[in-house]
């Protein structure tokens, strides 16, 4: 009978020789024999090995995000609230925007109501499942300020709608879109305060979404009720035309120009999750000491697609319909949400 023996892993050792390496079994023992110059650009990078020989953040690197200057911490958690504030203001004003729209379009109000509501919580919920698993897996930096520049995007678009169709599609990808501050926001909170810090930072970003969903239908039966108007003017040769935008325009547009420059400021904010940082900074000592792969912890590694798809898209699915306590608090959860918004279309036609 063949004993199973365990994996092994292999850095550069003292010798010349090209062709000399030392074994290491990955049993909980000190790290030796490796390269000096290996040790180094380890150590200047501030990272370190641990005692299975996989490289980790060092005690005090100031590379790991709990270790960031606390104006840096700051920026990125009031960025992120900023962008839950500005989503969440936009989600719960379709229902103020349906009835105006109604008229424009040409549809019943609980078709419009569909449209403007229904289709961006079924986008916000389709979002919200995708997206948390590609930040574990990719980060989250570009994740935000992707998502915000399309939610950007998605609003001009819906400001700008000339069909059904258009308003469908900017309504159902915004939707899933405004899920990156809702759902990733307390993993990127976790991963930069600790315990004393996090209590404070969640309980900021919490208030920016529930003050979000009070503002919300406010400034949307404000603006789409008012006589505002953006009056741009076309000189022709021929003749001279206005064109208005009236009110149901300007609640997407004064989306897209706050979410715009929220995006702009979103390219300030740096990679929070560890992994991603871990990995780029074993990736600068592989180049500085020509070293091909150093090892690194098992969840550090990036997944293969089937991985991703089996661990972190189908285990969520499979844990609603597993767990009944998930099942249950999520449909109580969303209960809780259409009451808000059921409150917010029936209280705009109290006088």
């Amino acid at each position: 009978m063949v004993e199973d023996k365990p994996a092994q892993i292999t850095l550069p050792t003292l010798s010349s020789s090209s062709t000399q390496e030392t074994t290491f079994d990955p049993k909980p023992s000190p790290p030796n024999n490796i390269a000096p110059h290996v040790l180094q650009a380890i150590k200047d990078e501030g990272l370190a090995i641990d005692r299975s020989g996989s490289i980790t953040f060092a005690p005090s690197s100031p590379a790991h995000p709990r270790r960031w200057p606390l104006r840096r911490k700051i920026y990125d958690t009031s960025i992120i609230c900023l962008l839950e504030f500005l989503t969440t203001v936009i989600s719960n004003s379709g229902s103020d925007v349906a009835s105006s729209a109604a008229l424009e379009l040409g549809l019943s109000r609980e078709i419009t109501l569909f449209y403007f509501t229904t289709l961006y919580l079924l986008g916000q919920g389709f979002g919200g499942l995708l997206l948390p698993p590609i930040c574990e897996a990719f980060g989250g930096k570009f994740i935000y300020v992707g998502s915000a520049a399309g939610f950007t995007a998605m609003c001009l678009m819906t400001g700008l709608a000339p069909s059904v169709a258009t308003v469908v599609v900017g309504r159902l990808i915004s939707g899933a879109l405004s899920a990156m501050p809702t759902v990733v926001a307390t993993g990127s909170i976790e991963n930069m305060w600790d315990s004393r810090g996090r209590v404070l930072a969640i309980d900021v970003w919490a208030i920016a979404g529930f003050l979000g969903m009070a503002v919300g239908p406010v400034y949307a039966t404000y603006v789409s009720e008012s006589d505002m108007g953006w009056y741009v003017r076309f000189i022709r040769p021929s003749h001279e035309c206005m064109l208005t935008v009236h009110g149901r325009h300007w609640v997407f547009y004064g989306a897209s120009i706050s979410v715009g420059v929220a995006t702009v400021l979103a390219f300030g904010i740096k990679e929070s999750r560890p992994v991603q940082l871990l990995r780029r900074k074993a990736k600068v000592v592989s180049r500085k000491t020509q070293t091909e792969k150093l090892p690194l912890q098992q969840d550090a590694s990036v997944p293969s697609s089937g991985e991703f798809f089996r661990t972190t898209l189908y285990l969520p699915v499979s844990v609603f319909f597993t767990e009944p306590i998930i099942c249950l608090s999520s449909i109580m959860g969303a209960a809780v949400v259409r009451l808000v918004l059921s409150t917010c279309v029936e209280s705009r036609h109290v006088r």
